[in-house]
């Protein structure tokens, strides 16, 4: 009995650990750092080869994902590679952290749905293909977002996922062991790199919203998201099992996917958070031109 005790009390700190980095927010106030509000910019490039959709993680700092001037990041290697980039922010990651707090389902498929009709009105009337990036959180949004029935159908040319939240560890859902002492506006403080983090933590209701999309994805069976898609993932990913995600690959037949199995041995970052993979300091510097050169070589 007491063995079986401290295995729960291990699956539980592994839990706090391992779920920090995939939500979203909405620019609404003054509060939102400017530099973390929705962006959309255009490559330099004369002939763009086509439109990114970039989205971040749960409580990541959506500038994380990149910026024109912050080198080693993917919105800078996509614009200098003659791609336009709109890069999203998803409610609870931009402003203040009561957003974070009562985020909702609907915010997120609102403010995911609402950036996805702005760049496919510009790839329509630029005649441009649209792509889509997404990490963790912001990767699972999007997929359920191709499930759902909308004015305007989500579709893209192909897809590129970072350690995605679409096959999530059993382990990682025992922080829903904490219901019991909390509310879902109560904040589970984050132990991600501090410099990546956009609040100090994520609010329950984020965490139980994260779970409800996975098990909606799979009821729909992934119906509509076999899609050209490439997958990074670390092995030893504290929230996504690698596993776990080839047997959902089998089981749905979505032939159109493969993964790309990474390490981030190597990585600048402290700590050393496996599920972050989104930057050139997360990985080591062969690691992260690999992944690079393969995103490329994919969209190209």
């Amino acid at each position: 009995m007491y063995s079986g005790i401290v295995k729960q009390k291990h699956l539980f700190l592994f839990a706090l650990l391992a779920f920090n980095s995939c939500l979203i927010n909405n620019p609404v106030n003054s509060l939102y750092n400017e530099n973390e509000l929705p962006q959309y910019r255009e490559t330099s490039m004369s002939n763009p080869r086509g439109i990114v959709i970039v989205v971040h993680g749960l409580n990541v700092k959506p500038s994380k994902m990149g910026t024109p001037s912050t080198e080693g990041t993917l919105v800078k290697l996509l614009l200098e590679s003659g791609y336009h980039v709109c890069r999203v922010t998803l409610k609870g990651h931009g402003g203040s952290i009561e957003d974070m707090q009562n985020v909702t389902r609907s915010d997120w498929i609102d403010d995911a749905y609402s950036q996805y009709c702005l760049a496919k009105t510009i790839a329509e009337r630029e005649r441009l293909p649209l792509y889509f990036l997404g990490f963790s959180l912001g990767a699972l949004v999007y997929e359920v977002l191709l499930n759902e029935e909308t004015e305007m159908p989500v579709q893209f040319e192909k897809v590129i996922l970072f350690s995605p939240a679409v096959a999530i560890r059993p382990s990682a859902k025992t922080i829903l062991m904490l219901k019991p002492f909390t509310t879902d506006k109560s904040i589970i403080r984050s132990v991600s790199p501090k410099e990546y983090r956009a609040q100090r933590g994520a609010s329950m209701a984020a965490y139980k919203i994260i779970f409800n999309m996975e098990e909606s994805l799979n009821a729909a069976s992934f119906k509509n998201c076999n899609i050209d898609t490439i997958i990074f993932i670390d092995v030893n990913d504290e929230m996504i099992s690698a596993g776990l995600l080839r047997e959902r690959i089998e089981q749905y037949e979505l032939t159109n996917w493969k993964i790309h199995e990474v390490s981030n041995t190597g990585a600048v970052i402290r700590p050393l958070y496996h599920h972050l993979l989104i930057d050139n300091r997360c990985v080591s510097a062969s690691t992260w031109e690999y992944i690079t050169g393969t995103i490329l070589n994919f969209i190209y």
